[in-house]
């Protein structure tokens, strides 16, 4: 659970977020719609009014 809240804490263009993220085989991260997560390895796969699901590539 620490983990996951010191990602959501911010750095997602970190250059080893990505690596850990695939280390721990997360392929999906929600955020708030109101909290855009900008990584160039993350994909927007479902947008409403509440929530963003994204896509690790």
């Amino acid at each position: 659970m620490k983990q996951c809240e010191e990602w959501y804490a911010g750095g997602w263009d970190s250059p080893f977020r990505h690596e850990e993220l695939k280390a721990e085989g997360i392929t999906h991260v929600v955020a708030p719609a109101a909290q855009h997560l900008a990584a160039d390895y993350l994909r927007v796969v479902y947008r409403d009014h509440a929530y963003i699901l994204y896509r690790v590539e």
